[in-house]
């Protein structure tokens, strides 16, 4: 087997709310809106790219139930920014120190999706 990478991670979000997914994950986050092909458009949800080419999936799920757990740990270049423009919007980042040498927070998307940051030159990026 090659691997070559991954690709993307498919998260759930509400049926109807890609909106708010935009809002968030394209003008907050800053990711790239990306158009879903013709076919799986219809299925609803929201696509995104980061600079690296990888992407998140949101997935429109009838019985939608958030992350709480499971989670994707996204590289950024300047966490204490991000973590100040969390506050502003009203969400409080849960800072976590267990991994030694990597600074790192917890916060949630719109949707109470689970998200880790970590910064990225702790992490090599």
């Amino acid at each position: 087997m090659n691997i070559a990478g991954l690709h993307h991670l498919a998260m759930p979000m509400p049926v109807g709310k890609e909106d708010v997914a935009r809002a968030f994950y394209g003008d907050f986050l800053g990711l790239t809106w990306v158009d879903k092909p013709v076919h799986l458009a219809a299925m609803g949800g929201a696509w995104f790219a980061f600079p690296d080419g990888r992407h998140v999936h949101l997935q429109a799920e009838p019985n939608f139930a958030p992350f709480v757990h499971p989670h994707p740990a996204i590289a950024v270049r300047d966490l204490d920014a991000l973590a100040a423009q969390f506050v502003e919007r009203g969400v409080t980042p849960r800072w976590d120190t267990r991994w030694e040498g990597v600074r790192r927070f917890y916060a949630i998307d719109p949707f109470g999706n689970r998200l880790e940051f970590v910064d990225a030159g702790d992490v090599g990026l």
